[in-house]
């Protein structure tokens, strides 16, 4: 019998084993890293507590994650906000009045929030019509110097006396540095150099 000296590790069905309750438990590392929430949870295992042989899965799974969900292409701000739920702080860029100080990080939380949307829209016939938009959008939450809550979002949140104030997400994106997201020629270049090069040959 194999004796288990970490907190952490990976079960002989290359799950994760844990001393201590938690989501991770069960799980394989790619199943793992598909939900934020667990994610964040494996970025947070203590490396002196985590067996070798699950951190090397779990290198391997942030691995093809990463592989799987590059964009082909550079992105701009605005496109960069769907990746910022894998960030734990932003760092402002601008001072913005006296809640938020150019080169401070300040701890962010992002939610996906339902949304319902009536508009009017012009039928073929040359008429309007009302047509229910439905989906979701981001919701970015960050607290000040003062520690008051901040919402960032396109949409029009309902009054919350728990929200000091809600800007919509262009001045998340005018007033603080959004990370970087590596696309696909970062993320595998010598296998994107060899197809470009393929290409170019047709």
């Amino acid at each position: 019998m194999v004796k288990i000296t970490s907190d952490f590790w990976l079960t002989p069905r290359g799950t994760i084993g844990c001393r201590q309750p938690s989501a991770l438990l069960g799980k394989t590392p790619a199943e793992a890293v598909v939900m934020v929430e667990t994610r964040k949870l494996l970025r947070a295992m203590p490396a002196d507590r985590t067996s070798e042989e699950l951190q090397t899965a779990v290198k391997a799974a942030f691995r093809n994650l990463a592989r799987r969900t590059a964009p082909f292409l550079p992105l701009h701000d605005e496109q960069r906000l769907g990746w910022l739920d894998e960030h734990s702080h932003l760092a402002c860029r601008i001072d913005m009045d006296d809640s938020f100080a150019c080169g401070v990080h300040y701890k962010i939380q992002c939610h996906d929030i339902p949304t319902r949307r009536l508009i009017e829209r012009a039928t073929i016939s040359g008429g309007k019509e009302e047509v229910l938009i439905c989906g979701t959008e981001l919701l970015v939450t960050l607290r000040d110097n003062h520690q008051r809550l901040h919402t960032f979002c396109h949409e029009e949140l309902a009054t919350d006396p728990r929200i000091h104030a809600c800007h919509p997400l262009l001045v998340l994106q005018e007033h603080f540095l959004i990370p970087d997201t590596p696309d696909i020629t970062k993320i595998l270049p010598s296998k994107f150099s060899k197809t470009k090069k393929a290409l170019a040959a047709l």
